[in-house]
């Protein structure tokens, strides 16, 4: 919700147009509930849903239902799973969902002092609600591939296989001619030195 109660009833107030009645859907977290009370002050009528019950009603008990959907016994799972396999498989969708639970984590943020320990981002299932939005990635992922891009996580995971080195210099021949031992001549030795980055500053 909005981080002012006043602007979350504002808005409300805009789905009853022309005398008629208008309804509101609002998504808490258990531990974020409290804010109904908040809601409650300015005399706002609350109901409770089921969401579990709803898209068990929606999904396996419509009696238009095919069969495969009548053998699920946790449809929401089943539901966040589908929805997540579509995502994946389409890459304008997945940017989207990516986006959108990076600025909704952040707006756990921006909330007022009043409303903080409500929604306490540091009390946040991030992989939890990185789910909802139907990401299989982990969040660390999901915020890397956003700020960097799917090239820097390929690199950064190139660079995690490679095995250590530590600076050495190894002797390469060249050429079939005669040298000193010491660089010149056509068979002189090269002097090859191999470091790893962290290396690159400790010399």
């Amino acid at each position: 919700p909005p981080t002012a109660v006043e602007e979350y009833l504002q808005r409300v107030g805009r789905t009853a147009r022309l005398g008629k009645a208008g309804n509101a859907c609002l998504f808490l977290l258990p531990s974020e509930t409290e804010y109904l009370e908040k809601l409650r002050v300015f005399g706002v009528e609350l109901g409770t849903l089921d969401f579990q019950e709803i898209v068990q009603h929606a999904l396996v008990d419509n009696e238009d239902a095919p069969d495969l959907l009548r053998k699920v016994k946790e449809a929401p799972a089943f539901l966040n799973g589908q929805l997540a396999h579509f995502v994946e498989a389409n890459e304008g969708l997945l940017k989207l969902a990516r986006q959108a639970y990076l600025a909704s984590t952040r707006a756990y943020q921006t909330f007022p002092r009043e409303l903080k320990s409500i929604f306490n981002v540091k009390a946040l299932h991030t992989g939890h609600f990185a789910s909802s939005f139907a990401l299989k990635e982990p969040p660390k992922k999901v915020q890397q591939v956003v700020q960097y891009g799917e090239d820097h996580r390929k690199i950064s995971s190139k660079w995690k296989k490679m095995p250590g080195m530590r600076l050495k210099e190894l002797s390469q021949k060249s050429g079939t001619g005669k040298g000193d031992g010491k660089g010149g001549g056509k068979g002189g030795e090269k002097k090859l030195r191999m470091f790893s980055a962290a290396d690159e500053f400790a010399m």
